[in-house]
């Protein structure tokens, strides 16, 4: 417990979403914290391959997504939130955080 007093703090607390054109867009600090509750959001679990490539960037490959706001997952494991438009798909995952290095082969 005592490593935990020497922590600095950084930021405090959560920010739940953002307004955008009046629309409530969850934040990404929601989509890790651990007092998110999973259900309320649609969610689909990914495969390990399918995480790194949304973590590289890559938004092409979600199909199977339905429409608006969802909670992508590996293992159960929030990762980030999506909004999936017509023919799109946006991440709400922080561009500086992106894997930059390339993905190993399949």
């Amino acid at each position: 417990m005592s490593e935990v007093l020497n922590l600095n703090v950084i930021h405090i607390g959560t920010q739940v979403f953002t307004i955008n054109q009046q629309k409530h867009l969850p934040s990404h600090e929601l989509a890790l914290s651990v007092l998110l509750k999973k259900d309320s959001f649609p969610f689909y679990d990914t495969d390990w391959f399918t995480a790194l490539k949304l973590l590289k960037g890559e938004t092409r490959i979600l199909d199977q997504l339905s429409g608006g706001i969802s909670l992508i997952t590996y293992k159960n494991t929030p990762l980030m939130f999506v909004n999936k438009l017509n023919h799109r798909l946006n991440s709400f995952y922080p561009r500086s955080w992106l894997i930059r290095l390339p993905l190993p082969m399949s």
